[in-house]
């Protein structure tokens, strides 16, 4: 777990020096990086593995998005990895990806688990217009 009270100091020695001085860690939502920012006056906030629990982590719209708009931003993340890798990359990397778009509803776990049997971005897209 990140040490906030550990950046917070780092931070103010930081700002003794001249240096901004940018947080990172365990940040689960961009309200949630706001409030860490804040207590623990950090100039900016870094973002790494709460992108994998909400795709919107960066929106001011904080809400919860349905199964719809979590199965268009992963055909569009298909689309878009298909467009730069097919071919050039294993296609097993871009599963990893898979359960920030598809979890969260009932039904969603099966649907995973049968995204992750698939070997190709065109695969994946057949299925994904076929629900």
């Amino acid at each position: 777990p990140a040490h906030w009270d550990l950046i917070g100091r780092a931070a103010g020695m930081a700002h003794d020096a001249g240096v901004l001085c940018v947080g990172n860690g365990d940040v689960v939502s961009r309200a949630h990086g706001v409030r860490l920012a804040r207590e623990h006056g950090v100039d900016g906030i870094m973002v790494g593995r709460g992108i994998f629990h909400d795709p919107w982590i960066f929106s001011a719209d904080a809400r919860e998005h349905t199964a719809d708009e979590r199965l268009a931003l992963l055909r569009e993340h298909v689309d878009l990895w298909g467009a730069q890798w097919d071919g050039v990359k294993s296609f097993a990397l871009m599963k990893k990806f898979f359960k920030m778009y598809v979890s969260g509803w009932p039904g969603a776990h099966e649907l995973r688990a049968q995204l992750m049997q698939k070997e190709s971005a065109d695969q994946v897209r057949a299925m994904l217009n076929a629900l």
